[in-house]
C-alpha cells in the first residue's frame, strides 16, 4: 500500500515540477531571471525514489532531460497531457531501479 501512496505522490510531484519548468522557461523567454524562484522539486522527486549518490546524480540529469518534454505539451485547457507526461516520466525512471539482488 505505501508503495501505491508513494507513487501517486512523486507522479503528482512530478507534473507539479513539469509545470513550474513551463512557467519557468516561459519567464526566461521573457527575459526575465526567476533564479529565485526554483522550488526543486528534482531533488525531493529523486530522494522518493530512493536513488543516492552516483545513481542519484545520473538520475537527477536523466530527469532533467526528460523534464525538457514538457516544454511541448499544451496544459492551457487542463493538465490531462501533463499528467500524463508525469506518469511516462515516472516510468521511465522507475525502469532505472537497480533489481533487488537476492
Amino acid at each position: 500500500m505505501k508503495a501505491k501512496k508513494n507513487k501517486k505522490l512523486v507522479v503528482s510531484l512530478i507534473a507539479s515540477d513539469l509545470i513550474h519548468a513551463k512557467l519557468i522557461g516561459g519567464l526566461e523567454q521573457l527575459g526575465l531571471k526567476p533564479e529565485n524562484y526554483y522550488l526543486y522539486l528534482s531533488d525531493h522527486i529523486i530522494e522518493l525514489m530512493g536513488f543516492e549518490g552516483e545513481q542519484g546524480e545520473f538520475l537527477f540529469q536523466y530527469y532533467d532531460d526528460l523534464k525538457k518534454r514538457a516544454e511541448f505539451v499544451d496544459n492551457s485547457e487542463d493538465n490531462k497531457a501533463m499528467k500524463k507526461l508525469a506518469r511516462d516520466i515516472y516510468h521511465n525512471l522507475q525502469l532505472q531501479q537497480p533489481l533487488p539482488t537476492e
